[in-house]
């Protein structure tokens, strides 16, 4: 009988992890905007600018780097549809190269079954998509910008999900 209760509890636990939501500084996405307005403003991020697409936050911290965050909506619920988080320290393109890896390792050690692609193109620096495996099929891509900046971003599939769903 044991094991047959453990036996559910493992399945149950497996089917909970597949069915997560990917989730950016500790939010889910597709919460609603002023959910994450409230995380971000706990972890010293500020709110600099509100237009139809997104918010953008800044003087805060991701990864321990600092970082400005672009929050990307869905309309018309608001809920947020992908977040982008830019490194804004300055540095040079080998440094850029060491941030975008330090930043993928954490990432894999958070979501330990996820898969990375190289999506450079034969490009001199690296773009790297690290896809979710969830019935959501999110990834994050990371990459360094024209800028030389590194940009990590979150792209949660909302349509997929049910559009009641108010997490």
């Amino acid at each position: 009988m044991r094991r047959v209760i453990f036996i559910l509890l493992t399945i149950f636990s497996i089917m909970s992890a597949d069915a997560q939501h990917l989730s950016f500084m500790g939010v889910e996405l597709g919460n609603k905007v002023s959910t994450f307005n409230k995380e971000l403003n706990k972890k010293g991020y500020m709110r600099r600018f509100s237009h139809d697409i997104g918010d953008i936050f800044v003087n805060g911290t991701f990864a321990g780097y600092k970082a400005d965050v672009m929050l990307y909506r869905q309309q018309p619920t608001k809920k947020v549809r992908s977040a982008v988080a830019t490194i804004i320290d300055e540095y040079d393109s080998f440094r850029a190269v060491e941030i975008l890896n330090d930043i993928k390792g954490k990432i894999l050690n958070k979501y330990p079954g996820a898969t990375v692609s190289d999506i450079s193109d034969g490009g001199p620096l690296p773009h790297i998509s690290i896809a979710i495996h969830n019935q959501y099929d999110e990834h994050i891509n990371l990459l360094i910008d024209e800028k030389g900046k590194v940009n990590v971003a979150y792209i949660g599939d909302l349509t997929k999900r049910d559009p009641n769903d108010d997490i």
